[in-house]
């Protein structure tokens, strides 16, 4: 199904379905339209590194979400369910914070997580519970079948 990577967590739910990436690391993030960058600070609020908050192909955090939201988004409408599929990058250390996102290129970047949950929650959309469980069947049988090629 997928060829623009991995993600972290798939959510379906209600308010539809989400491709969240999780990024547990102690950073000050900044998020710029594609440029992201971060700060890390030592125990003493030192800056103790910089650096681009890109994973291993050289994607931004938000770019690596959404291309896999975007894959998603068209091998589910292969398959007769057309729904669209947000984005979301959150921060999960305790002292991770993101200072600041214009134009991030995702729908959440947050260090709270109840920002997600919220966003989520407030989606006026609804989708029935079999639209829901379609989405689920099919993820289920995408790994399935990606199982048994390993």
């Amino acid at each position: 199904m997928n060829k623009s990577g991995e993600t972290d967590l798939l959510l379906v739910g209600p308010s539809g379905v989400w491709v969240v990436e999780v990024k547990n690391r102690r950073v000050e993030l900044s998020a710029h339209r594609n440029h992201w960058h971060f700060q890390k600070f030592d125990n003493y609020g030192n800056v103790a590194g910089k650096g681009l908050a890109i994973d291993g192909r050289g994607r931004n955090w938000g770019k690596q979400a959404s291309e896999v939201a975007e894959s998603l988004a068209w091998w589910l409408s292969h398959n007769q369910v057309d729904l669209p599929v947000r984005t979301a990058v959150v921060l999960v250390h305790p002292k991770a914070s993101v200072k600041s996102g214009v134009n991030p290129s995702v729908d959440i970047l947050t260090a709270n997580r109840s920002d997600l949950i919220e966003a989520m929650n407030s989606d006026p959309t609804i989708f029935a519970p079999d639209v829901r469980d379609r989405v689920a069947q099919l993820v289920r049988r995408d790994h399935a079948h990606h199982n048994q090629q390993t």
